[in-house]
């Protein structure tokens, strides 16, 4: 077949790509929303968005720990009556971007669903200069107190500076306790540089500093004023004079500027948070250089934060504040400020810190790489969830994801798929990869998530545009769910677009194969009208499924089938099927999930015996009935109108289904051993009249099949009560 013509990328996903429709993006892949009033969509940030600082590094484990943080800081407010019910209570960050902002509304969702309902109002703050996002724009709709994804303009680093709606251009001001999320603000924010010496205070232009080799020269120093540090610090500078000689001391001018700013704009409890490096002990402050200090602000235009200056600061002016290590040198600081009894609130929340959340991180992704092939799923799933699913860590080793599952047939894939789901739900915090998405489709088919798969191929085409190994990974998605045709115009566009490209080649020679398969009137597609399923003609390629679906051993017995062991076993038993005449396969295909159940008929003339069953992942979903009845209709327009089967008396599911699809109750009994078995019939109206008892044993005579039957008018009441019996 000649390959098609590419289209543009609009109408590549108009017409060639359709759209996910909402069965594929709510029930399928979508995590249950959180029991809350509202919390705000960060959909409209862009990657393009400044926000006045820098975020450093965040990940997953990050935000799930802020939002712990945060949700003990509500708790407490609202056991002490502090919080507005009728009123939105507010997080402003300082440094978001389009991933931390979708990380930390994902973690607080998780963390208030079903125990607290409050109206969260998440507010990134941008420059005031940046006119040009599309927040800005969007914004403007609606008055910023309704509306969803309201962000403020501020810029912190001017001292007279107050935040201010960025749709109105209003004054903020927050209704109901206010979290601030800091993250490295102290750090980027101004900070000058002093020292003792010899119980004067002294201070240094840092630009100066940074580019004089000499970084303890005379001339570079000055004796600092009187009222060069807050009031309230006059205690802490008299004992760093006395204790600290020669030792640089950073002073956080810019930090406690925009908490002073932050306390005046109401009055209601204040929570902020900061991570940054920096120090809390004097003998932190006298291991530090002059030396170690220049070189790494020359290489990171940051100084290290004097945590314990500013928790002096903060409890100078009627708050709290507690630093917890979570690394070297890297610190949490938790403030509040507006309470009672601020140093109470503080130590309730700081025991929610994890340290190893914070930065475990990079250890993780070290073990991930260092894990060998032998290494269950389980201790992989493990690290997955040490690191509250990191991108990071999933593309560390999802090759080595790819091969356990090829090996393990038998894994827990309801699990997987969540936490790929989970892992995709963070690929705001995924390195720069522009393959993110390819590796994370690959891995999901092997787990059998095709519907997954197929929205992390859209989104991935969305972002980068059409290419040939994305469009034949798609191929092979629709392929497997039952839409080959689909799967046909997708391989050819990939080949069009390269010619070359292995994958689109290989997707096509397995279509191919499936071409030269026998073609007869029982080869053919049936969609269903309603429901995401479609029933194709069985071959090899199913047999991984079939296997998986069939390991509930109660199938095998109340359907009559072999009961398989391995997949050896499953292809020597299909086989077999394909070389005994009459023998019609159906595979369920279910659109999302791929393979979910088998119907197979076994014909005899103008009738056929009736068998099916659902995968134990799928069953109570109204799918075997659907499938009975698809097979049913269309075997009738082909001139098999008439359906024969039986269930086991105590196949109460089996039977409920059979009565769903239209079968009737037969008064046939069979002698023992198959006594147990009661027998159905459903007769298309093309038949005309029909004796169902003669039907019934007409096909077993020809069928040569061991069995006696009881006519119905010889089955006393006494034996239909019993056979009856569950």
């Amino acid at each position: 077949m000649k390959p098609q013509k590419a289209l543009n990328s609009s109408s590549f996903r108009k017409n060639t790509l359709y759209p996910m429709n909402t069965r594929e993006a709510a029930a399928s892949v979508d995590l249950p929303a959180a029991d809350m009033a509202s919390m705000d969509s960060c959909s409209d940030l862009e990657e393009s968005i400044v926000p006045p600082f820098v975020l450093g590094k965040f990940s997953p484990a990050i935000a799930d720990q802020y939002a712990a943080l945060i949700h003990c800081y509500w708790r407490t407010a609202l056991g002490k009556g502090e919080i507005v019910p009728a009123q939105a209570i507010d997080i402003i960050d300082l440094c978001a971007t389009q991933g931390s902002a979708e990380l930390l509304r994902r973690g607080i969702e998780r963390r208030l669903h079903g125990a607290l309902s409050l109206n969260v109002r998440y507010l990134p703050v941008l420059r005031s200069s940046d006119k040009s996002s599309s927040i800005t724009a969007v914004a403007t709709s609606q008055r910023p107190e309704h509306r969803r994804g309201s962000s403020l303009y501020w810029n912190p680093s001017n001292p007279d500076s107050l935040p201010i709606w960025s749709s109105s251009g209003a004054p903020y001001s927050p209704g109901n306790p206010l979290v601030v999320l800091a993250h490295d603000t102290w750090a980027q924010a101004e900070q000058r540089l002093y020292a003792i010496h010899y119980g004067k205070l002294l201070t240094a232009s840092l630009e100066k500093f940074v580019a004089d080799k000499a970084e303890d020269s005379a001339d570079l120093w000055q004796v600092a004023g009187e009222l060069a540090w807050d009031v309230s610090l006059t205690d802490t500078l008299k004992r760093y004079t006395d204790e600290l000689n020669s030792s640089p001391i950073v002073y956080p001018l810019g930090a406690i500027s925009i908490i002073r700013r932050l306390r005046s704009l109401s009055s209601y409890p204040l929570l902020i948070i900061a991570k940054a490096s920096g120090h809390t002990e004097d003998l932190e402050i006298r291991l530090t250089s002059f030396t170690a200090l220049a070189q790494e602000y020359r290489r990171t235009t940051r100084l290290p934060v004097n945590f314990q200056l500013l928790s002096k600061w903060i409890a100078g002016h009627h708050g709290a504040a507690e630093c917890v290590a979570v690394g070297s040198r890297e610190y949490v600081q938790v403030g509040v400020f507006g309470v009672p009894t601020p140093a109470e609130w503080v130590q309730k929340i700081t025991r929610c810190i994890e340290p190893a959340l914070f930065s475990g991180g990079e250890q993780l992704v070290a073990v991930s790489r260092s894990l060998g092939p032998s290494t269950s799923l389980e201790s992989r799933m493990n690290l997955l969830q040490l690191s509250r699913y990191d991108p990071a860590v999933f593309l560390a080793s999802y090759r080595e994801l790819v091969t356990a599952f090829n090996k393990t047939k038998d894994f827990d894939r309801k699990a997987w798929r969540g936490a790929l789901q989970r892992v995709w739900e963070n690929r705001g915090a995924c390195p720069a990869d522009d393959y993110f998405h390819r590796h994370m489709a690959t891995v999901a088919m092997h787990c059998g998530h095709w519907g997954f798969a197929r929205k992390v191929l859209h989104a991935g085409l969305e972002r980068f545009g059409e290419n040939a190994t994305d469009i034949a990974h798609l191929a092979w998605c629709e392929i497997r769910t039952g839409r080959a045709r689909l799967g046909e115009e997708l391989v050819q566009q990939a080949l069009y677009l390269d010619a070359e490209n292995p994958l689109a080649k290989q997707v096509s020679a397995r279509l191919a194969e499936r071409a030269n398969t026998k073609q007869d009137r029982w080869h053919v597609y049936l969609p269903h009208d309603r429901l995401p399923i479609v029933l194709e003609p069985m071959d090899e390629n199913h047999l991984e499924s079939y296997f998986h679906q069939y390991r509930d051993p109660q199938i095998a017995v109340m359907t009559g089938l072999p009961a398989l062991s391995s997949i050896e076993e499953t292809k020597k038993w299909f086989d077999s099927q394909k070389a005994e005449a009459g023998r019609v396969n159906f595979a369920v295909m279910h659109e999302d999930w791929g393979f979910v159940g088998f119907v197979n008929l076994a014909v005899s003339e103008h009738a056929a015996f009736f068998c099916f069953w659902v995968g134990v992942d799928f069953q109570g979903l109204g799918i075997s009935s659907a499938a009975g009845r698809l097979v049913c209709q269309y075997a009738a327009t082909i001139g098999v109108p008439v359906m024969l089967t039986s269930a086991y008396q105590d196949n109460q599911r089996s039977i409920r289904a059979l009565k769903r699809i239209g079968f009737k109750e037969l008064g046939t009994r069979a002698l023992p051993p198959d006594h147990g078995r009661i027998f159905f019939s459903l007769i298309d109206h093309t038949a005309g009249e029909v004796d169902s008892h003669h039907e019934l044993v007409n096909y077993y005579q020809r069928e040569n099949l061991p069995i006696s039957f009881v006519h119905p008018d010889q089955v006393t009441d006494h034996e239909t009560n019993t056979i009856g019996e569950s």
